[in-house]
């Protein structure tokens, strides 16, 4: 068995290699492997042998230049066990003097390292995707054209431990997924997830690959989570009356039903406040807003639930806010954590129409007996009996609600 080892930058540059009896030329540490020679069979596996390039940027740079014949294939191995080419066939040629630089490696569960430039493999809001995602990148660039070839039966090969748990992808449903510069985005829309899988030989062939589609790195992805709708903003500010004016964003969306927003009192349970419909799929960017005219008293978190049509659901960020400073009401209510009673002191020129006690849910806890002629009041309320954690006041007066967060130790 003969082994090359190419690393530290360095290049090696070869007319014609013929790959055999075990053969193995590993790239590592960024190297090129040049191929100065246009012809299809200018990399030769005959019985055995492979190339490794498990790691970001170690390539292979083949100076196919204009040439448009043959089917080129380039006999990888995944970490250093399972033999996983890589080939395709020019279907129209470049302009220019040009390159394909072509590597692939393995990655963790999560999918990192991630390829050079790109930051994620998340879902709409932040969400970690890399379940869905196959455990290997690759690269095929073509570089030095003015204009790129155009490509098909472009065929990548995974194997059986980059699909399996802690991964839940359906095998049946791979699909590759590119990533555009331009648009910084595994992008769907311009170029959803395309190819067939061939699950006995743990291939998924791309029939068909146009120039302007054709950016460098690649994804393997179950096509029922493709990679991803992109929230570009998502905030939550105060406004007049204890109001929370909610704020979001999209650079673009796939299959987006609608959005659920959620609050919560303890950033865990979290109840649904409105729901708003989404834009379904484009690449133009959406604003949203909503207005909670019932903000809680106290710090409160929000996040939005995304509802695909298919039933799916993905979870952003939780944003928290704290309104302990902008409550106007003519309304005391201490001590806060309590203990076991409840102080509530009403001023002169409040008129309440009912108080009531809600647990973290929403769900009336107790009805507290109030005056609703106006006039100075002080409730005493004995929460002794109560369990320990996040509770609501809900106050309702002049036709308005507002909450008021309550802890009890």
């Amino acid at each position: 068995m003969a082994f090359l080892c190419l690393g530290y930058a360095a290049s090696f540059s070869q007319a014609r290699i013929v790959l055999n009896s075990g053969g193995v030329i590993n790239i590592t540490n960024g190297a090129y492997l040049v191929i100065d020679n246009a012809n299809s069979n200018a990399i030769t596996r005959l019985t055995s042998g492979h190339i490794i390039s498990e790691g970001i940027n170690n390539r292979v740079k083949w100076n196919i230049g204009t040439s448009s014949t043959g089917t080129y294939a380039i006999p990888f191995y995944g970490g250093g066990t399972t033999y996983m080419p890589v080939s395709f066939t020019i279907a129209t040629a470049g302009v220019g003097v040009g390159n394909f630089q072509v590597s692939t490696y393995g990655t963790s569960s999560t999918n990192t390292p991630y390829p050079t430039g790109i930051a994620d493999v998340n879902r709409i809001t932040g969400v970690d995707n890399s379940a869905y995602v196959v455990d290997r990148f690759w690269q095929i660039d073509a570089l030095g054209y003015s204009t790129k070839p155009a490509l098909s039966g472009l065929t990548f090969t995974y194997s059986a431990t980059e699909i399996a748990t802690p991964n839940t992808i359906t095998e049946n449903n791979l699909q590759m997924q590119r990533y555009n510069t331009s648009t910084s985005s595994w992008d769907w829309v311009n170029y959803p997830p395309a190819g067939t899988v061939n699950t006995a030989a743990k291939t998924v062939t791309v029939s068909s690959l146009s120039a302007p589609d054709f950016y460098s790195s690649w994804a393997m992805v179950d096509n029922t989570r493709p990679l991803p709708i992109k929230l570009i903003e998502f905030s939550a500010e105060p406004e007049e009356e204890i109001n929370v004016r909610l704020k979001w964003a999209t650079a673009s969306e796939l299959n987006n039903h609608f959005f659920t927003v959620q609050r919560s009192v303890d950033g865990i349970a979290f109840v649904d406040l409105a729901t708003l419909k989404g834009s379904g799929t484009t690449v133009l960017k959406h604003q949203y807003t909503f207005l909670d005219i019932h903000a809680i008293f106290g710090r409160s978190y929000y996040r939005l639930k995304q509802t695909d049509y298919d039933g799916v659901n993905n979870f952003s960020n939780v944003f928290a806010i704290d309104l302990s400073d902008k409550f106007p009401l003519a309304l005391n209510v201490y001590p806060n954590p309590i203990r076991d009673k409840l102080i509530i002191e009403i001023g002169r020129n409040l008129k309440i129409s009912s108080l009531s006690i809600l647990n973290s849910f929403g769900r009336t806890v107790e009805e507290i007996a109030v005056k609703t002629s106006g006039g100075i009041q002080i409730i005493e309320q004995d929460l002794s009996e109560y369990h320990t954690g996040f509770y609501l006041l809900k106050v309702v007066y002049e036709q308005r609600t507002k909450y008021i967060k309550l802890i009890k130790d």
